[in-house]
């Protein structure tokens, strides 16, 4: 199984899903599919994941320091040059993803048809900037908002003025 280096997320508003163009620790580039119905379930795992982290908190203190954390991460993210999709050896409809959470780290493994899969592994840094691309992304889809949480959405920049392509 191939581990992802990097990845770019766009969405494509003719398909109504998210693209990720995916690059490999060879330079390879596999395009991947996932609807709306996989990332609301993805998302809402790993949201779950990162308020595990937090456990030892009192509710009100874990929303406030989730929000602290998210903004940081979100404040620390910048811009890079974004995996091109034009060159991808393989494309996939994600039907399946794995996620598994070690001390420190996070990592994710997208499978589809034909036993295709590529990993991903993050600390909790790049997880938060991730899902604040991806929560980015549902606005600019106009998507349901409601399985993210204030704290995550109140860290979003503003869509106006932003590429197509966010990674």
């Amino acid at each position: 199984m191939n581990a992802i280096q990097k990845i770019t997320v766009r969405y494509d508003e003719q398909e109504d899903r998210l693209h990720l163009a995916c690059e490999d620790e060879a330079g390879q580039v596999q395009s991947l599919w996932l609807t709306q119905r996989l990332t609301n379930r993805l998302a809402g795992a790993l949201l779950s994941q990162l308020d595990g982290t937090m456990a030892h908190l009192p509710s009100g203190a874990r929303e406030t320091f989730q929000g602290w954390e998210q903004s940081a991460a979100r404040a620390l993210l910048s811009p890079s040059s974004p995996v091109q999709s034009v060159a991808a050896v393989s494309y996939g409809l994600v039907n399946s993803i794995d996620i598994s959470h070690t001390e420190g780290s996070f990592t994710l493994v997208f499978r589809w048809p034909e036993q295709n899969a590529l990993a991903v592994t993050m600390n909790a840094l790049p997880l938060r900037q991730w899902l604040s691309i991806i929560q980015e992304t549902y606005v600019k889809a106009g998507w349901p908002l409601e399985i993210w949480p204030v704290w995550i959405r109140e860290s979003v920049l503003p869509v106006q003025g932003r590429g197509a392509a966010l990674h």
